[in-house]
């Protein structure tokens, strides 16, 4: 082969891989962005805390459990708040198409959107952790403005708040129970759909009741100085095509994240 066509094609390659490793420095940060921007990391930051409780729950029942520590630690290992939000970023940055991505981070720059998030999540002083703490154990949905408790309401239902949430909790549960199945003994092992359907169960129409009535005392209280109009403006900004594909994506994130916790948690040391 010509040593000058051997040397073209060499410094060739050379630009490809630099193209493609730049053009994936670029999605990864977009899929940083929307991860900042869509509050995700607001589902997902108890996952920790989560996890560890249901691990200690986990091992009252199991008994003579070989290598119980080093279970725990694999489960620990891999079922973080960190990883999970690893994991979500990946999905975005390699699943999402890059258009519905670019759409998607847009209708979140919003003012309006960065402002009810901003909202939402504000750092609350001492006094007003324990304001809002006292306002949300005796609210009462009827003794409030209706017309607020309905913009609310609205939010929490379009913006899939509650799936949302049980969404985490739940792939949160599984993953534990799932994770420390598969490093049981043969003996101790249970079957899987079993383990699913036992968590399927704890999800009755009596804890979504409370979580949407907590959910919603919590957005009455930190809304108080935002008007109606605004809620009203943000509810339909929301109300829209870029919106539901926006809440698909993350969903999806979610479902994909801890479905890769999973196989991380099982397939260790393997």
């Amino acid at each position: 082969m010509n040593y000058k066509y051997l040397k073209y094609l060499i410094s060739l390659c050379s630009i490809l891989v630099c193209i493609d490793l730049n053009a994936q420095s670029v999605r990864q940060k977009k899929a940083q962005e929307f991860l900042r921007l869509s509050g995700l990391t607001d589902y997902t930051r108890q996952t920790d805390e989560i996890a560890s409780a249901k691990v200690d729950e986990e091992f009252l029942f199991i008994e003579n459990a070989p290598s119980e520590l080093e279970i725990k630690a694999i489960i620990k290992l891999y079922l973080t708040n960190k990883n999970v939000n690893h994991h979500i970023t990946e999905y975005i940055a390699t699943q999402v198409n890059e258009d519905l991505l670019n759409k998607s981070i847009l209708f979140l720059e919003n003012p309006i959107n960065e402002d009810i998030h901003g909202t939402r999540n504000r750092s609350l002083t001492r006094f007003e952790k324990i304001d809002k703490a006292k306002y949300v154990n005796n609210f009462d949905m009827h003794s409030v403005d209706q017309e607020r408790f309905n913009l609310c309401v609205n939010i929490y239902q379009l913006l899939k708040i509650g799936r949302m949430s049980e969404s985490v909790l739940y792939h949160t549960l599984v993953d534990v129970s799932l994770g420390i199945n598969e490093h049981l003994t043969t003996d101790q092992k249970k079957v899987e759909s079993e383990i699913i359907s036992n968590t399927e169960g704890m999800f009755t129409d009596q804890y979504k009741q409370v979580m949407m009535t907590n959910q919603i005392a919590n957005m009455m209280y930190v809304f108080t100085g935002t008007s109606d109009n605004t809620l009203r403006s943000y509810i339909n900004k929301w109300h829209t095509y870029d919106g539901e594909k926006t809440l698909n994506i993350m969903q999806e994130s979610i479902n994909y994240a801890y479905a890769e916790i999973l196989k991380e948690i099982k397939n260790h040391g393997s």
